[in-house]
């Protein structure tokens, strides 16, 4: 695997062609995101290819993979354990997906889109080919009169609407080498739009609200830095007792939980972003809503396995660790989600 930064958007890519055959599945194994199981098939398990070429954009990512046929599999005790708060927007270039999303089966074929949601169950087969792949934060897309349930939302190729967002994010990812990190809000904020517009309902008839769960999620990414942000400051804010906050956050282990692995997730996301290089592990622990360094380092180490020291150190380390804000290469190249 290899990667290239500086003060263009971050790159990352990955390749089993120079591996032996029987060592192919074990490389691709290694860099797997925690919340897939990927099991090549039958006619392929000697081989499992596999190459991809992604860009990370801000808490966003987007590339391109090729692979050989497999099955990837994220069930309920997956999601349990490794849940992303993220979209993931697939748009399979070459080769058919036959996918089945909490009971809902669908095939899409070239230039089809589907819209996945990462805390919620999914198994698919890829018969082989090129997929692109974007991922983008659940906030990112709530607010923006989309609808509340997008998970196995499918967009056929013949769309307008889907021919747009298909030809923008291929466009994207091929003119990802010309951007710079200041040019990132711009277009993730267009990008989200063209999704939003895709996926809106095609009547006339009212967008669902934002439940509370989704406000609360909201309100957690932005206020993330202050220290105060905690369940009481929670239950001042949206007027809901702490039960109530415990189970719509019961999957995660609860309020305090969900604040403290997403505080620890941005932490382990700034280690390696060459924008603070110059900034300390304590500095970005204060950053990140931690009241002391001690508390962030003993938080740390017991997450990812790993002191923060040594992440800040071999960013390539990180792969396997950083389960919530997994590297380009994960998104694509371990992942056709």
């Amino acid at each position: 695997m290899s990667g290239s930064s500086g003060g263009q958007v971050r790159q990352a890519r990955f390749d089993t062609a120079r591996l032996p055959e029987y060592e192919r599945l074990d490389a691709r194994q290694t860099i797997r995101p925690p919340h897939l199981r990927i099991t090549p098939a039958r006619n392929a398990a000697g081989d499992c290819a596999a190459t991809a070429d992604a860009w990370r954009l801000g808490d966003c990512a987007l590339g391109v993979s090729r692979f050989t046929a497999q099955t990837v599999i994220r069930d309920r005790h997956l999601v349990s354990r490794h849940a992303l708060e993220c979209y993931n927007v697939l748009v399979p270039l070459q080769g058919i997906i036959d996918t089945e999303t909490e009971g809902r089966r669908t095939r899409l074929h070239p230039g089809d889109i589907l819209v996945e949601d990462t805390r919620r169950t999914k198994q698919s087969f890829y018969h082989g080919g090129t997929l692109l792949l974007f991922r983008v934060p659940h906030y990112r897309l709530v607010g923006t009169a989309t609808p509340t349930d997008l998970h196995g939302r499918v967009l056929r190729a013949a769309m307008p609407q889907t021919a747009l967002l298909r030809e923008h994010l291929v466009a994207l990812h091929e003119e990802c080498r010309l951007l710079h990190e200041h040019d990132i809000p711009a277009v993730i904020h267009a990008t989200t739009r063209l999704i939003a517009a895709a996926v809106a309902p095609a009547g006339p008839e009212p967008t669902q609200p934002m439940s509370l769960r989704e406000r609360l999620e909201r309100y957690i990414h932005t206020h993330l830095s202050d220290p105060a942000l905690d369940a009481d400051a929670l239950q001042r804010q949206f007027n809901v007792s702490r039960t109530r906050l415990y189970e719509l956050f019961r999957t995660e282990g609860g309020i305090s939980k969900y604040i403290r692995v997403r505080r620890l997730d941005q932490a382990a996301s700034w280690l390696t972003d060459p924008t603070r290089a110059a900034h300390t592990i304590q500095q970005i622990a204060f950053e990140a809503g931690f009241r002391n360094e001690r508390q962030f380092q003993r938080a740390f180490r017991q997450r990812f396995g790993v002191t923060a020291q040594a992440i800040r150190n071999a960013p390539a380390a990180r792969i396997r660790q950083l389960s919530s804000s997994p590297s380009p290469a994960d998104e694509v190249a371990g992942n056709p989600p």
